[in-house]
């Protein structure tokens, strides 16, 4: 082989090998930076679930839900004494009961009421509150699988998380398709969530936590007033 040959075929391989290294360093890259989001939004997804399916604000505290931005809110939790006391404002005949053992749903207008024990032989947590209870995105709608599988499937779905600004603050925000939770960026507490359906109309509902507000005792009705319509 001739010399010149043997320098063209050299020049040559070490053009390739120079490109063959770039290609892998730059798929390499991509590869690292693709990882890093994932276990970024893995972390993330992680605290957000973690500080929203059961939070706890004290022995004391009044959450005030308002929907589309009307003037009256919507519905009003009451937390005190041991007993979780929710009132719906544009039905007030109604109102429900949480406390450890049981759920009363009391109905005012009827003089009835139903109970609902908790599932498998556990006890409700009525000082707890999930804050993800109002929500519409698609991601809260099937809990079957365990925590951990569930973080790790929306890990690897279309979520996507960011900042904005909404009525003047600052959010963090965990966006699904068209649906929205604003996140209170020092607790990762849920406040706000959005979401725009597809015929234009626009879903809105914040939620107001109020610590050690609640001044009146909050105890259940005298049952024996009621008509039991729990069903057996």
């Amino acid at each position: 082989m001739k010399v010149e040959n043997v320098k063209k075929l050299e020049v040559t391989r070490k053009k390739y090998f120079k490109l063959r290294n770039t290609i892998l360093c730059v798929l390499g890259f991509l590869i690292f930076l693709i990882v890093i989001i994932n276990l970024y939004k893995y972390i993330m997804i992680k605290k957000i679930w973690k500080a929203n399916l059961g939070v706890e604000f004290g022995d004391n505290y009044k959450i005030t839900i308002d929907k589309d931005r009307d003037e009256i809110p919507d519905e009003y939790v009451y937390y005190k004494d041991g007993i979780k006391k929710i009132v719906n404002v544009n039905d007030n005949r109604s109102e429900i009961f949480i406390t450890e053992d049981m759920e009363y749903c009391i109905d005012e207008y009827t003089k009835s009421y139903f109970t609902i024990e908790p599932q498998n032989g556990d006890k409700y947590c009525p000082q707890k509150m999930n804050m993800f209870l109002y929500n519409d995105l698609n991601v809260t709608k099937n809990m079957k699988t365990t925590l951990q599988s569930t973080i790790f499937d929306l890990a690897k779905s279309n979520v996507k998380l960011g900042k904005e600004i909404l009525d003047g603050k600052e959010y963090i925000v965990f966006q699904q398709d068209n649906s929205k939770m604003y996140l209170n960026p020092t607790t990762y507490i849920a406040e706000i969530i959005t979401k725009k359906h597809d015929n234009g109309s626009y879903y809105y509902v914040k939620m107001t936590v109020e610590p050690n507000v609640v001044t009146e005792k909050i105890e259940l009705p005298n049952l024996e007033e009621y008509k039991n319509n729990t069903e057996h």
